[in-house]
Formats: structure tokens, sequence, C-alpha cells
């Protein structure tokens, strides 16, 4: 019987042991996120290396928000450089159970980081992600095309081509937000594919 009590107890305190790492893990990646999107949000500090698309200067001729330019490049920068690439290594191979299940426990990430609220969008992204070749995404560049742009009451939006090295161009649709959102960046690039 003391065998028995103490098998159950050790158990309950390695499942005690799983959840708070599980739990300390999603934490550091949540606080990594709003540390990103603090920085996005900062209009004064913008690192050297930010690189701005191609043609910008005729989606933000159309724009007449509030949110600070240099915030619009941090966001725009950050998602094709970081976010991507991490949606890509970590969901590349999961299949559509997993894609959910992946969906599901990042959902509060997801959507500061990319702006991505559905389940639908967002597999639809990876589904346009999953078209790239190679372990791990490097940027070379990306471009808006002029033809797409579209002025709304509440934001711009147009189609931006993004280039990963080794890898064709692949199409985004992006939206740049008129206002900064409290958890949420202010552009938001889901798949030209639906």
């Amino acid at each position: 019987m003391k065998t028995k009590v103490k098998n159950i107890i050790m158990i309950l305190s390695l499942l005690l042991l799983l959840l708070i790492i599980c739990t300390v893990v999603l934490s550091k990646e949540k606080i990594v996120a709003k540390s990103n999107l603090k920085y996005i949000k900062d209009e004064y500090s913008m690192k050297e290396d930010v690189l701005t698309p191609q043609k910008v200067y005729l989606v933000i001729a159309e724009y007449e928000g509030k949110v600070p330019m240099r915030s619009i490049y941090k966001a725009m920068y950050h998602i094709v450089t970081q976010v991507f690439p991490k949606y890509y290594k970590e969901a590349k191979n999961l299949d559509e159970q997993g894609l959910e299940k992946y969906f599901e426990k990042n959902q509060e990430i997801i959507y500061m980081e990319a702006g991505v609220k559905k389940k639908e969008d967002f597999t639809n992204l990876i589904n346009t992600l999953k078209q790239l070749n190679g372990d791990k995404l490097e940027f070379s560049s990306y471009r808006f095309d002029e033809k797409t742009i579209h002025k709304r009451t509440d934001n711009v939006t147009a189609d931006l081509y993004v280039t990963y090295q080794n890898n064709e161009e692949i199409k985004f649709s992006a939206k740049i937000q008129n206002k900064l959102y409290e958890n949420r960046t202010p552009v938001i690039l889901k798949s030209a594919i639906q």
C-alpha cells in the first residue's frame, strides 16, 4: 500500500513539474512577444538594419493613420524576418491536426505577433509558408505591388511579395492599421491564397 501511495505521489509530482515547465516556456514566449511589440510601438527607436519594402512610399502616400512610420516599418520587417521564419520552422511538418493544436496553444502570441485571430487564416498562412524550401528561412527582400494599394477608412491594404533565399517570392495581403492596438502588431500579413 505504501508503495502505491509513493508511486501516485511521484506521478503527481512529475505531472506538476511538467505543468510548471510548460507554463514557464509559454510565459517566456509571451514575454518575448510583448517585448517585441513594445519595441515596434516605440516610435523613437529603430535598429539600423530594418529594411523597408520596395515601393513602400506608394503605400505610405495613401496612409492617413496615426501609427508612426517607424512602427510600421519595424512591424513589417519583424514579421518577415523573425515571425514567419519561426512559424515555418515550428509548423512546416505539422499535419492539419497538429497545426490546429499549435494554433490553439499559441493563439494569443500569434495574434500579438502577426495579428492573425482566426484558425483558418493561420492555416492559410502556414500553407503558404510550406511552399518554401529549406530548413530555415533567410529573408532576402520584399516589395509592395502598387496596383493593389487600397485606402480604406481604418487601414491601407496592398499585396506584399516576400522573397527568402533560395526560394521564389511569395505573396501576402498586407493591412496597415490606422491606429495602434494594445496587444497586436499594427501590420497584419495574411496569405493571399484563401
